[in-house]
């Protein structure tokens, strides 16, 4: 018995070269029906129930992969103890997953928890620490709470130092959530810095074509075309795409991902023309490799549906705004930031056309998930409650607008 069940997931792996989601699906699900024979408190069935999640999750639906992750938890917990680290481990897993969720709440509890728990014997578990650390950072980040984020990072950087060394490439992963730190904060020149060490460290340590450097070239590109260094940023853009076509195939995901990354530096600096070459090529790779339905491919639609609605093809653009809402639902939930993003894009579009009561509807569902996943006082929910009140001032909706300016002044006093 324990044989076969060893087998299912190995079945698996030979199975995936052919892209048979459906059937790899069924056997990771067979898997966990014959691991439920050894008791509900085995880590056996754990094990089947973490891979079966790491799978959907790898299709990107997250929201399915939930409580197969929360499920193998428990059972950890219950085999090991609340404090053990492979139950720790695996916690750390499902905040990942819930970060990924806009769970940003459950997150936070369980990478505090991982904390306190490595804390204990903090000499042995420093590098645990500090990545715990580092994970409350970039959490602490995308939630806008910048300066617990930099206070949790200090310490983060104080163990890196210590423990890593400098030429480390463990200490890469501070490195770079200080560069994404400084860049939130509007400190360019640090988080150029920050890249230019990890990109040292990274070829010394793997070499300079590295599916690691490429993506921190990417990275440091996006620095240099915030300060407009437009050359500098097209040349790292194209070093970081040929870096994955040599090491990882033509046909990769990262692939996609760097050709996306250039197709829309091309778009923001006035080269259309480039932006749809890349853009389709990257569709076609994303279409060949990733399931139905995955919300990298939803990312492909909305930025076509972008290009299409700049060309007065709204019909075409809404139905892929539309197309990408589903996915984005089906893969994070209804209340998620990229949810929002997408609903925001469908509203100008609708803004454009003067369906103004569409636009609204949406707008006030996108503030509303804002709302919910970063509180009141966001960056995010000021740059909606701008949309909103130019969609009443659209409708001649005075009173509205005017209620809609009052938020808009309290948010802003507040960062003062």
């Amino acid at each position: 018995m324990k044989r076969l069940w060893e087998k299912l997931p190995m079945r698996q792996k030979k199975g995936a070269v052919k892209r048979d989601y459906v059937r790899e699906e069924s056997v990771y699900r067979k898997a966990v029906e014959k691991a439920e024979s050894f008791g509900f408190n085995d880590i056996r069935l754990a094990a089947a129930l973490g891979e079966l999640a790491e799978f959907l999750v790898h299709q990107g639906r997250h929201l399915e992969a939930e409580p197969f992750f929360a499920e193998a938890c428990s059972i950890y917990e219950s085999v090991y103890g609340e404090n053990h680290p492979v139950t720790i481990s695996h916690l750390n897993d499902l905040a990942r997953l819930y970060e990924t969720l806009a769970k940003f709440g459950e997150a936070e509890k369980l990478i505090v928890r991982s904390l306190k728990v490595n804390e204990l014997n903090a000499v042995e578990n420093s590098k645990n620490v500090a990545l715990d650390l580092k994970n409350l950072a970039d959490l602490y980040r995308k939630m806008g709470r910048l300066a617990e984020a930099e206070l949790f990072l200090t310490r983060a950087m104080k163990i890196c130092k210590i423990v890593f060394g400098p030429k480390n490439p463990e200490s890469t992963q501070i490195f770079s959530a200080w560069a994404k730190l400084r860049l939130a904060q509007g400190h360019i020149r640090e988080a150029e810095d920050y890249c230019h060490k990890v990109h040292i460290i990274l070829k010394e340590s793997f070499g300079k074509k590295h599916p690691r450097v490429a993506a921190n070239l990417s990275a440091t590109a996006r620095l240099y075309e915030r300060k407009k260094d437009l050359r500098n940023a097209e040349k790292l853009l194209k070093l970081s795409l040929g870096i994955y076509q040599e090491t990882l195939g033509p046909r990769h995901p990262a692939v996609a991902t760097g050709l996306i990354h250039l197709a829309v530096f091309y778009r923001k600096n006035g080269k259309p023309a480039r932006f749809l070459t890349l853009l389709k090529k990257a569709m076609a790779i994303r279409e060949s490799v990733l399931p139905s339905g995955h919300p990298d491919f939803a990312a492909t639609l909305c930025l076509l549906a972008d290009t299409l609605g700049l060309k007065k093809k709204f019909i075409e653009a809404e139905d892929l705004y539309q197309q990408a809402w589903v996915m984005y639902e089906k893969s994070y939930g209804p209340m998620n930031p990229v949810v929002a993003a997408c609903l925001n894009n469908l509203a100008e579009l609708y803004y454009a056309r003067s369906r103004y009561d569409e636009c609204e509807r949406l707008l006030q569902k996108s503030l509303e998930i804002y709302k919910k996943v970063y509180g009141p006082d966001h960056p995010e929910v000021l740059a909606s409650l701008y949309n909103i009140k130019a969609c009443f001032e659209a409708q001649d909706k005075a009173e509205e607008a005017a209620e809609a300016n009052v938020l808009i002044q309290k948010i802003k006093n507040s960062y003062l």
